[in-house]
């Protein structure tokens, strides 16, 4: 599970099940489902860069940020932000905003990635100003 938002799901966020299950995730955030944000009987590979509600996950790595509250993602609602389905885009000053894996520049669900560091979560933000010239550049992220 790549690049993907699970938030206030009335049951679990991210749920495997089974001797042999291995699941894979990175850059995807985990917060405030009612059941278990990430849940694992089989094998947990963190390609870090989560954000994800638990205090510990068992195969977090370096990258990944635990404890993560609803309040410092500072998502949007869920709707229309461009793309095939609607997403929770970050708004100025999430957490999300540039927490994503800096190697990946693959389009979010919403379009491409806007100042060269892939946010967490299937939305990229667009209202961050990013101002380019050859002494300056900053974002909102």
């Amino acid at each position: 599970i790549y690049n993907s938002t699970f938030v206030e799901n009335n049951g679990d966020g991210i749920y495997v099940y089974g001797g042999g299950a291995i699941l894979n995730i990175g850059s995807t955030i985990s917060v405030e489902n009612t059941g278990y944000n990430v849940y694992v009987l089989g094998t947990g590979v963190s390609d870090g860069y989560n954000l994800i509600g638990d205090a510990v996950m068992l195969f977090s790595v370096a990258s990944d940020q635990l404890g993560v509250t609803l309040t410092a993602l500072d998502l949007g609602p869920l709707q229309d932000n461009g793309g095939l389905t609607n997403t929770l885009m970050p708004n100025i000053g999430s957490l999300a905003i540039d927490n994503g894996e800096p190697s990946d520049l693959s389009g979010a669900q919403n379009g491409e990635i806007i100042d060269g560091i892939r946010d967490a979560g299937a939305a990229e933000n667009y209202s961050c100003p990013v101002i380019l010239s050859s002494y300056f550049a900053s974002s909102c992220g």
